[in-house]
């Protein structure tokens, strides 16, 4: 281990001892700075939202209507099977796949609706969970 250390240190010594050195080391590192931040964004647009609606109450209606004007979907793709659901997930023709079941203008108090996502591109649909609207029944 002493010998590496001694070797890390000798080789800092030569690079920074001239000019062109101490850019090799300096000047990658700000323009990785500088570049980066335009590069990588966690905005999520232009996506596609898939939904299954089992129900066919308002508050159903109103729920697909938010989602659908969420700036996170441009366009809507409406399933009406569970294998269609599993489709455009797997063919990507949906990031997000909403279900809302049969009984959910009917429940009470607690309303659940089903969400399936595409992992095919990870980062891109755990965005996409973050872009999606929050909503209060």
């Amino acid at each position: 281990m002493h010998r590496i250390r001694t070797l890390v240190i000798k080789e800092l010594q030569t690079l920074l001892r001239d000019r062109q050195g101490r850019a090799l080391l300096i000047v990658p590192v700000l323009l990785q700075l500088a570049v980066f931040p335009f590069a990588a964004t966690l905005e999520v647009k232009n996506n596609t939202l898939g939904v299954f609606n089992e129900d066919s109450g308002a508050e159903s209606i109103e729920l697909l209507q938010r989602l659908a004007r969420a700036e996170a979907f441009t366009g809507v793709v409406n399933v009406h099977s569970e294998e269609e659901l599993h489709r455009a997930i797997d063919r990507q023709e949906a990031l997000l796949v909403v279900r809302v079941p049969a009984d959910f203008s009917r429940a009470a108090r607690l309303r659940w609706v089903m969400c399936a996502a595409s992992c095919k591109h990870g980062s891109k649909t755990e965005t996409g969970w973050r872009g999606a609207p929050r909503f209060r029944s």
